[in-house]
């Protein structure tokens, strides 16, 4: 299984991420960040316009078939789901402050 995370700001069929994945063993993965407001400069307004693209996109990825796990701002998770988030996290800024992650036009898919 493979674990797809999408980001608020990568919401496109067309992209390698979501051509590439796999129906039968791929999950996407949304979370809803509200340390995103910290980490940059949002408007409130436009932090609930993002959360509400994903939510969209969530569901016409669904309506075509394939596994969301989708993380609601502010919904109540196990402190193991939680911890695993943090650990792809982590090893996602590894990834780009070693330069071994590239954003342009490419993508990461993460095994479980």
């Amino acid at each position: 299984m493979t674990t797809r995370w999408i980001f608020g700001s990568h919401l496109s069929h067309d992209l390698p991420i979501v051509k590439e994945a796999d129906k039968e063993t791929d999950v996407f993965l949304f979370v809803e960040a509200h340390s995103r407001s910290t980490w940059q400069n949002y408007h409130k307004q436009k932090l609930v316009l993002v959360f509400s693209a994903m939510r969209h996109f969530a569901e016409e990825l669904k309506n075509k078939g394939y596994t969301v796990d989708y993380r609601e701002a502010g919904e109540k998770r196990a402190e193991e789901d939680k911890e695993a988030i943090r650990k792809k996290a982590a090893s996602l800024k590894a990834q780009l402050a070693s330069g071994a992650f590239h954003l342009d036009n490419k993508t990461t898919s993460y095994s479980d």
